[in-house]
């Protein structure tokens, strides 16, 4: 995070993490993604099996009416 040859950082986890980067990535101005807390995001990667991935992340949110911390609200994909 540090490093000056980081010039971005794009972060997905816990919130206390988070501030921490946030803090670190303030000093030096350098761009900064976070995706904190709350209910989880599914990634989706390049080399995703689409004819499975697709179904797990649509039906993901549905369990459970979405009433989990987990259910997957969002979908970060690779470009």
């Amino acid at each position: 995070v540090t490093h000056p040859d980081v010039d971005v950082i794009s972060f997905t986890g816990d919130t206390t993490t988070g501030k921490t980067l946030m803090k670190k990535a303030a000093d030096k101005m350098k761009k900064l993604a976070l995706e904190l807390g709350g209910k989880s995001p599914n990634i989706l990667f390049p080399d995703a099996d689409l004819s499975k991935a697709i179904p797990t992340i649509t039906n993901s949110i549905f369990i459970t009416a979405g009433q989990m911390c987990f259910a997957g609200t969002r979908v970060i994909v690779h470009e």
